[in-house]
């Protein structure tokens, strides 16, 4: 059967509604169309928006018009191909199978879609947020009550005022904030803590040391009188 596959229930679905595989589904047995068929499937499937559109409206995202809807980011396509790809990977390494069949011939069939992806990063544009926008979100009584636990509570404050990536924010430790001899211009008193931003071990057996983006993202970075303030220490 297909294990350790992130999307093998979809995979296995998709194959039975279509015939083309019995209910025991045998890694060996799956083919170049086999895969190919299922990326294609995917690729059209309805757009995360357009389901919740379509739900709010009591409809069946199946029954609608493939003309009236937004189909899925071709990125997300490439991250399906990618997943799959690493299965069988993995799968060749088990010698559960002698070739894959996601080979050459496979890259060629889906390089329009890769190629269209590369296209949606290049347009892929981002307005920063402007002081009304952060009023609505930042506004006390409703942050209060939608972000009480303490991970959902201070993950937006610190990228406010860090300007740190979501990936490193999320990934912090207690440890992680440290006191600072600071620069000599602090005001007498004033406590200075920075946000060390470095790899580290993932306590989680099995899993890999959390690695930086790149070589400059390792830093040190000023904790903002504003979240000492709200008790961030």
């Amino acid at each position: 059967l297909l294990p350790r596959l992130g999307r093998r229930q979809a995979v296995e679905a998709h194959l039975h509604a279509r015939g083309m595989l019995s209910t025991e589904t045998y890694v060996h047995a799956l083919e170049r169309h086999h895969v190919l068929d299922f990326v294609n499937a995917y690729a059209a499937r309805p757009s995360k928006a357009t389901r919740s559109a379509a739900a709010k409206q009591d409809l069946d995202p199946q029954d609608l018009d493939p003309e009236d809807f937004e189909t899925v980011a071709k990125r997300t396509v490439v991250k399906v191909i990618e997943h799959l790809k690493d299965f069988f990977t993995y799968a060749l390494g088990q010698n559960w199978i002698a070739a894959s069949p996601m080979d050459e011939a496979f890259d060629d069939a889906v390089a329009a879609v890769k190629k269209e992806a590369s296209s949606e990063r290049r347009n892929n544009s981002y307005t920063l947020f402007d002081d009304p926008d952060l009023r609505v979100i930042f506004e006390p009584g409703a942050y209060l009550r939608r972000m009480g636990a303490a991970d959902n509570f201070w993950a937006p404050l610190i990228a406010l005022y860090t300007g740190a990536r979501s990936g490193e924010i999320v990934t912090l430790k207690v440890e992680d904030i440290v006191p600072d001899a600071g620069d000599g211009h602090a005001a007498p008193g004033m406590q200075c803590h920075v946000i060390l931003i470095r790899e580290k071990e993932d306590d989680t057996p099995g899993r890999k040391k959390k690695k930086l983006k790149n070589t400059n993202a390792r830093r040190r970075v000023p904790v903002a009188q504003r979240l000492i303030g709200l008790g961030l220490l």
